[in-house]
């Protein structure tokens, strides 16, 4: 939902999101990138934390609900800004030995 919310204002042929997944050594991990404007570099500290948001309406609780649960399964999940504009997001989680 945060790609196609941060896409919106968009073009409709300008409205990309990419989602891949693929096997990193002993860990999955997908990814979702989009071409929206990304997140402010000052906020992306905190872009994990409870209520809060860099959306006008936003609740604040999906990415801290996510993290929650992917780092309850032992997995690792991370934003950052691309460089051709947009952010992307990465979640890594340990496969089953």
């Amino acid at each position: 939902m945060n790609a196609l919310d941060a896409t919106a204002h968009k073009a409709v042929n300008e409205r990309v999101i990419t989602v891949q997944t693929k096997r990193s050594d002993n860990w999955a991990e997908f990814s979702t990138a989009d071409t929206g404007p990304g997140v402010p570099p000052e906020q992306l500290s905190r872009i994990f934390e409870p209520f809060f948001s860099t959306k006008p309406n936003g609740m604040g609780m999906g990415l801290s609900i996510a993290r929650t649960i992917v780092e309850f399964h032992g997995g690792i999940i991370n934003i950052q800004n691309r460089s051709s504009g947009g952010a992307i997001v990465i979640v890594r989680l340990p496969l089953i030995r």
